[in-house]
């Protein structure tokens, strides 16, 4: 859609008049003429639009996403969802073919990194990947203070906690909290990607390490004390799985467990740990 598309889509969704919609920020005639095509609307009245009518910016986002976004980005975005499906139902064919078309992309060396390290998983050759290419993702986190606002580095990040030395994760994870209290951060996209993370270091820690040290903690507290929301709802039962966990409560984690599945939860906790 178009931006005046998607303000006429909700707008009828609504059922709303022009001049409902427009709140008076704009004129009717000149809404009119956005929602038809005939007219552009400046990036702050159209920030103005979306909060005078209490219009998710990220949902509006994701409605013009095809129509603004570049080819190389359409096509890598639609190459992650297929190498999510292919990683999520254990099908390795798929998985080495969208690694095939990442490569020859091209655009995105990190997203490029994450998928090796999701084909040599699903085909358990997780020891074969050079020191070379671990150093390679290692040296990413010293390219910027700021790793942390990046997404392609956070996802690059969980996915490559199995194979990088536990010293490395432990300390990226303390720099990931630290810059974390020194910042305000809204967006649900990215307090959504911490929660990611949290939850993906849990379980690699919990794997390698049953201790319940600093890292560990903040991650649970993080999970604990997240917006509530139906969004955020599995990360925070996924913080209590794991603090029941890592202070022995097995029979309580199980019951979590159980009942996230009997309630039809089964992507992600399927693998928990117990």
């Amino acid at each position: 859609m178009t931006i005046g598309e998607a303000l006429k889509f909700i707008q009828h969704n609504r059922m709303l008049t022009e001049e409902e919609m427009s709140k008076g920020i704009i004129g009717k005639g000149t809404y009119s003429k956005v929602i038809h095509g005939k007219q552009n609307l400046s990036s702050c009245l159209l920030i103005k639009i979306l909060l005078e009518n209490d219009i998710d910016i990220d949902y509006f986002i994701s409605l013009i996403k095809k129509d603004y976004s570049s080819k190389e980005s359409l096509k890598e975005n639609m190459l992650s969802q297929r190498m999510a499906v292919a990683f999520n139902n254990h099908k390795i064919n798929d998985a080495e073919e969208c690694l095939r078309e990442i490569k020859k992309l091209g655009t995105n060396p990190l997203f490029e990194q994450r998928a090796i390290i999701a084909v040599h998983y699903l085909k358990d050759q997780l020891d074969s990947l050079s020191l070379e290419f671990k150093k390679t993702i290692i040296e990413e986190f010293g390219k910027t203070d700021n790793w942390i606002l990046n997404l392609d580095m956070l996802r690059l990040f969980g996915s490559a906690m199995m194979i990088l030395p536990p010293k490395e994760i432990e300390l990226e994870m303390q720099l990931f909290f630290f810059r974390l209290n020194r910042m305000k951060i809204e967006s649900p996209n990215m307090i959504e990607r911490y929660a990611i993370l949290c939850c993906n270091y849990l379980h690699w820690k919990y794997t390698y390490n049953r201790h319940l040290d600093n890292n560990t903690t903040k991650c649970i507290n993080f999970l604990k004390f997240l917006p509530k929301s139906s969004r955020m709802f599995l990360y925070t039962v996924s913080g209590k799985y794991y603090y029941y966990l890592f202070n022995n409560q097995v029979e309580e984690a199980k019951n979590i467990k159980e009942s996230l599945l009997k309630l039809g939860c089964t992507e992600g906790v399927e693998n928990w740990p117990i």
